[in-house]
């Protein structure tokens, strides 16, 4: 006679070392077997003590940040490799089917990115509990206008191949992007506030100077109607012990928008947002890209000056192409008086977005003479953090920051994170730890770029560089991400 097992009586240490493996919806699965196994793992029960465990998440590797970095296989990679910081290694996160087909485009504080694939559809996952994943509803359905937006297959390339094309009502003209280069112009970076479920993501649009808002399981995204600016949104920060958003224009311009009395239900009645501060230079035509971040309760900008690189000159660089021509650091290719007979603006013929575009290298190796000027990098060359003083009286109410003391700030394509280094290995304090945000950045068709990941010292100005030019792999672009995975704490 067999003897019956009372599964119900397993140690609560075992159900935990099973637990942490699971989903969130798995563990919930398992809660639903019976009482004492709830009890186990952290739900408590009428009648009961309260339960010895409690679900977290926990950082890893001492709250030091990871660098996803680039990969052989780039989109159709179907894994994660992360850099180290606190020892220079390298981490790779195996068998991530939902990453295949998709772009990083930001991160939460705790652990989860959101990915988006050349249509537009963002999802949320954690590399470390690869069975779970949340939806986010379809970054068209910011501007559902669906006369003006859609794919278009396009026949006709030389190798006879379909390139699906977005035709775009941009900006009054009608637009004709690759697609895989409009993902990469429409999508600036999507925060998340917290962990999903909870919490809600903040979509920063690119083409249009758009923010919007929504959560895991909405059908659409909530445009926030900022005050009118012709600069694009730059970065965005959410403090939920005042439920604003905090985001920053390229110019300069800080706005608030106050969600004390946001109704999820009702969007379209939200308060338009409030001007904290203007730019802090108004005449400055090089701001850089904008971050925002609190350190201790006070709000921090940063921005970061850009050395710009054309197509042209990164192959002069590696030695590609020789006396392509003369290679101008003031060159700018939207003057009109530019007399550079190699400059191809006014070409009519010439269209550096054309999926048939031939002036790219061929797969024969051939490289045409002639290489069209096109922004493929973008190398930070300047840091400047400063913090908001209100109780200025005169001038902007911007001071200049040269001692973060024992912290460090992360930016990006994510959420700005300040963290304070001390004890935290591999970590230097009073630095600005960067990666590439520039729209002027890769695409998957222009492999030449040089990934923009490093940190400046802000006491010495020294920078420190993560990957250089020589790197193989250039795709996806890397971005901060925190390493948090669910754990069962004791109470």
């Amino acid at each position: 006679m067999k003897s019956h097992r009372d599964w119900s009586s397993l140690l609560p240490e075992l159900l935990i070392t099973v637990a942490e493996k699971l989903s969130r919806a798995e563990i919930a699965s398992v809660r639903e077997v019976c009482g004492r196994w709830a009890w186990a793992l952290g739900f408590p029960l009428r009648g009961w003590p309260p339960p010895p465990y409690r679900a977290a998440s926990v950082a890893i590797d001492s709250s030091v940040p990871w660098l996803l970095l680039p990969n052989e296989h780039g989109e159709d990679a179907d894994y994660c490799s992360f850099l180290r910081l606190s020892d220079g290694g390298s981490h790779r996160v195996p068998s991530l089917p939902q990453m295949s087909g998709r772009r990083c485009v930001g991160s939460s504080p705790d652990g989860w990115l959101v990915t988006v694939d050349l249509y537009l559809q963002p999802q949320i996952i954690h590399p470390l509990m690869p069975h779970e994943s949340f939806s986010l509803p379809s970054l068209l359905s910011v501007n559902p206008v669906t006369e003006d937006t859609n794919f278009i297959p396009i026949y006709g390339k030389s190798d006879g191949s379909v390139a699906c094309v977005t035709e775009y009502f941009d900006l009054q003209c009608m637009r004709y992007y690759p697609v895989e280069l409009f993902r990469d112009k429409y999508v600036r970076k999507v925060l998340l506030t917290s962990a999903p479920p909870t919490g809600f993501a903040i979509a920063i649009l690119g083409i249009m100077p758009e923010i919007a808002i929504a959560r895991s399981g909405d059908s659409t995204w909530s445009v926030l109607p900022t005050l009118q600016t012709i600069a694009f949104v730059d970065d965005a920060i959410f403090r939920e012990d005042g439920q604003r958003i905090y985001i920053i224009t390229r110019d300069g311009n800080v706005q608030i928008f106050d969600l004390q009395s946001f109704k999820w239900e009702s969007p379209s009645a939200c308060q338009r947002a409030r001007l904290m501060t203007d730019p802090v230079d108004p005449y400055s035509t090089d701001g850089g890209n904008k971050h925002l971040v609190f350190i201790n309760g006070d709000l921090m900008q940063i921005s970061r000056h850009y050395r710009r690189y054309s197509e042209r000159e990164v192959l002069l660089l590696d030695g590609k192409i020789e006396d392509a021509a003369i290679i101008d650091e003031n060159h700018d290719d939207d003057d009109p008086d530019d007399d550079d007979p190699n400059d191809d603006d006014d070409d009519p013929n010439d269209d550096d977005d054309d999926p048939d575009d031939t002036d790219e290298d061929s797969d024969d190796g051939f490289l045409p003479p002639l290489v069209p000027i096109v922004e493929v990098e973008a190398v930070t060359t300047n840091v400047i953090v400063m913090k908001f003083d209100p109780l200025l009286e005169q001038g902007i109410p911007w001071v200049p920051v040269v001692d973060l003391g024992s912290y460090s700030i992360f930016v990006g394509c994510n959420h700005a994170m300040a963290i304070n280094v001390v004890g935290k290995p591999g970590l230097r304090p009073n630095c600005v730890y960067f990666t590439d945000d520039s729209q002027c950045g890769p695409t998957p068709k222009r492999k030449l770029c040089l990934q923009d990941a490093g940190s400046c010292d802000l006491g010495n100005d020294i920078f420190h560089r993560f990957l250089t030019r020589s790197d193989e792999f250039r795709w996806p672009p890397p971005l901060w991400y925190m390493p948090r995975r669910l754990k069962f704490v004791g109470v």
